[in-house]
């Protein structure tokens, strides 16, 4: 048994709620990866180089293209396929997670 003090609270300070945090963001790319098909949305965010028109020429938040939101759906889909494939490494987060809710 781990009873050094300082072990003990990098665990509870540190290592569970980073368990939280990935159990959460799993469940949000989940979500996220749903809404993407359901919507339809490959059909209309084409992987190009064209410029998402959400306001960020004028507020200072960097432009993102077509291109650059279809690569983001397709580290969610990859990192979601690791997540629940054969050799899944969630059930690990979620055994140490206290609050994996989104």
């Amino acid at each position: 048994m781990i009873t050094d003090p300082q072990s003990v609270k990098f665990c509870n300070e540190e290592i569970r709620p980073l368990a939280d945090s990935i159990a959460r963001n799993f469940a949000v790319m989940q979500t996220i990866l749903a809404s993407w098909a359901a919507k339809g949305m490959a059909a209309t965010i084409i992987d190009d180089s064209s410029v998402i028109a959400d306001g960020s020429a004028a507020d200072g938040r960097t432009q993102i293209t077509g291109a650059d939101v279809c690569a983001l759906i397709a580290l969610a889909t990859t990192l979601v396929g690791m997540g629940t494939g054969q050799n899944s490494a969630i059930p690990t987060v979620l055994k140490i997670a206290v609050n994996p809710g989104p």
